[in-house]
Parts: structure tokens; C-alpha cells; sequence
């Protein structure tokens, strides 16, 4: 619901010669509406990449200001008037560069769609597709490499949530310029 109400927060993202809004973002924490419209989410989130990353690495141990960077609401399209899009992040070797954990919420039932899978590029060269349940969370170090399998029938919705080093980002993206204008 959030995201309906932010159409000047969203973005098209698709790519790879995907249809225009086969893959759109809206950038939820915007005006800081997230941790306004939803103080609570926005706190156990937060809480819970903080503590999975002291249970598992400590990389933000000795880090003061540890704040959200982006709040993504993702949406992707497997059709767009009947015609498959390709949607899906096909770049192995993405990461979330300037962003310290990552937390992916998937929002939409896996059993009405089929791909849109998160995989993650082991240090083994595989990539390791993660399942999961409708408002399951997975946490990582933003580093690490992640894709999305191509998304064959459905709409995927995920939220995307990094934290890094510095004050809670308000802008409309993820890009440090748009902080200060």
C-alpha cells in the first residue's frame, strides 16, 4: 500500500532488453515515509539485520550510525500484455556496493510464481537458490554477489532493505548525490 502512494518514489529498473515496467522500484524510504508509515517494521527490521550480523560476522561491531540506506519495494512483471518480459536480475556479480547487510523480504507467495528465485554466487563458482515462505527474510553481507532467476508466470514483490554507514538516507534512490540536493 505504501508504494501506491509513493508514484513519484518509483523507478524503472527493467533491463536486459525486458518491456518498460517489466521490473519497477519505489524507493519506500523517500521523505523517510517508511520510517514514518511504519515505525514499528522499520525498527524489526533493522533490529534483526543487526542481530543476524552479530550472530554471523561482526561487521558492524564497531560501526556507529548503522542506518537504512535504501527501503526498495521491488515489483517485476513475468508478462506485460501476454508477452514474457525476461524479468529477473541476470547479473551474477551484483552486489549492493556502499551498503554494509542487505535484507530481502520476499511479500508475494512463492506458489503464485514460478522463477523470480534469489540465488546467491558461491565461493564454489554454483549459485545457490534460496527458498523461501511469503514474508521471509534473508540477510547478508551487501557484498556478496546475488541475481534473480528469470521470472516465467507471476508478479514478484520483495522488499529490499540495506543498511550502512551513515545517517538514514531520505532521497529517492540509493545514489549519494541525491542526499544533498
Amino acid at each position: 500500500d505504501l508504494a501506491a502512494q509513493r508514484p513519484d518514489a518509483t523507478v524503472d529498473r527493467s533491463a536486459w532488453g525486458q518491456p518498460k515496467n517489466t521490473w519497477l522500484v519505489t524507493f519506500l524510504n523517500t521523505d523517510g515515509a517508511f520510517e514514518k508509515s511504519l515505525p514499528c517494521l522499520h525498527a524489526r527490521i533493522r533490529d534483526a539485520a543487526l542481530e543476524v550480523d552479530r550472530l554471523h560476522w561482526n561487521s558492524t561491531v564497531d560501526i556507529a550510525n548503522v542506518n537504512f540506506r535504501v527501503v526498495e519495494h521491488h515489483t517485476m512483471q513475468s508478462t506485460i500484455d501476454g508477452q514474457p518480459t525476461r524479468g529477473g536480475l541476470h547479473t551474477q556479480r551484483h552486489c549492493d556496493q556502499g551498503s554494509l547487510i542487505t535484507v530481502d523480504i520476499i511479500l508475494t507467495d512463492p506458489v503464485s510464481i514460478e522463477g523470480g528465485t534469489l540465488q546467491t554466487l558461491e565461493p564454489d563458482g554454483t549459485l545457490l537458490d534460496h527458498e523461501w515462505e511469503k514474508g521471509d527474510a534473508l540477510v547478508f553481507l551487501s557484498h556478496k554477489y546475488h541475481c534473480v532467476s528469470e521470472l516465467t508466470r507471476g508478479t514478484r514483490n520483495v522488499l529490499v532493505c540495506e543498511l550502512w554507514q551513515g545517517t538514514e538516507n531520505h532521497a529517492p534512490s540509493r545514489e549519494e548525490i541525491y542526499r544533498w540536493r
